[in-house]
């Protein structure tokens, strides 16, 4: 089978402190892309001046300005204007492996219409990583059934999509400032059953970045709900929603918007008003969950306990769920912050 090509979208705003290193990554495998589009969504810095230096001289990269517009805009421009049989959707702020796109590649078949890879989560911080052994959840679902919700996290950096297959389908990212990246994702593994993982963790995410894309979650709260009931009627409308797959999407959209919303105590009548799509009470009284933390953590939110017993039972939840080593680069990210703010405050 020829090797297929490779057309990389990175929408970028902001990001002239990242650029360097990942361009610096991306050069070094330039010969397994076909085309590079970067879309510079009207940055303040020196964004578009690093970008306009970086295309010179350099066959197949373009470089589109438009006027800020959003990510999920920047990102259906750059699929329209691409032309490799695969895209691949990366933030400004990433970078990955020497081998991640002569990798993902190789993995394709002749029906595959995506690729996985697993990745490591870089502290902006801190400058600590680790494992995002969550992510790709392979030891964590039922093995009938296209459970998509189950076996993957709703991320585009991470996957490689089939060009046609995401035209055919009419996959494109919905209008929102962010939980946009889950409604396409979540979309496309929906439709097709013909995925490849790749077990090696090829790129880097980084987090506790002030400017980074999934930190608008703070200033358009509402977009997370609003993802999550685009998902509930594609599920519907396309006939997805199979007793196996309600009760799936319930868990992972219960688990999603506890995370997304910072809920720390509610009741489960405030959680029904809030958000009406999810079945709360049947999430709460359920016995065995695929979603293993999610009990947990529902029994934590909705418990009578002790403010320091429930702080115990939400460490238990985030060891549970993401294990040692993060849990203690996040406390020490945290902890840093804390002292660089009051530095800042008391010179």
């Amino acid at each position: 089978m020829k090797t297929p090509s490779l057309s990389v979208i990175v929408a970028v705003r902001n990001v002239e402190k990242y650029l360097p290193k990942m361009l610096s990554s991306i050069d070094g495998q330039r010969k397994f892309l076909h085309e590079l589009i970067f879309i510079e969504d009207g940055s303040a810095d020196g964004t578009a001046v690093i970008l306009e230096e970086f295309v010179k001289n350099r066959n197949n990269i373009h470089l589109l300005k438009i006027n800020p517009s959003g990510v999920s805009f920047a990102r259906n421009l750059g699929l329209q204007k691409a032309t490799g049989d695969f895209v691949l959707f990366l933030d400004g702020d990433d970078f990955f492996n020497e081998f991640f796109f002569e990798k993902m590649l190789n993995a394709v078949k002749e029906d595959t219409d995506v690729v996985v890879c697993c990745s490591r989560e870089l502290d902006d911080v801190t400058g600590l990583s680790c494992s995002q052994h969550w992510a790709v959840r392979k030891d964590n679902y039922p093995n009938n059934g296209n459970q998509v919700f189950y076996k993957y996290l709703g991320w585009a950096w991470d996957k490689i999509f089939r060009r046609e297959f995401l035209l055919k389908n009419g996959i494109q990212f919905p209008n929102l400032q962010n939980s946009e990246d889950l409604v396409f994702v979540y979309k496309a593994l929906l439709l097709t059953n013909k995925v490849e993982v790749i077990d090696d963790e090829l790129i880097y995410h980084r987090v506790s970045n002030s400017l980074s894309l999934s930190n608008l979650r703070s200033k358009h709260v509402s977009d997370a709900y609003n993802a999550v009931k685009q998902l509930h009627d594609f599920l519907i409308s396309n006939q997805k929603i199979t007793e196996k797959n309600s009760i799936c999407f319930q868990e992972w959209a219960a688990d999603f918007i506890l995370w997304a919303y910072k809920i720390e105590k509610s009741s489960l009548e405030e959680l029904t008003k809030s958000f009406p799509i999810i079945q709360w009470n049947e999430l709460a009284h359920k016995k065995k969950m695929y979603f293993k933390p999610l009990d947990l953590k529902l029994y934590y939110i909705l418990s009578n306990l002790p403010s320091p017993i429930r702080k115990f039972y939400f460490l238990l939840f985030f060891l549970k769920k993401y294990g040692v080593k993060r849990f203690l680069i996040r406390t020490l990210s945290e902890t840093l912050k804390t002292i660089l703010n009051l530095k800042s405050k008391f010179p």
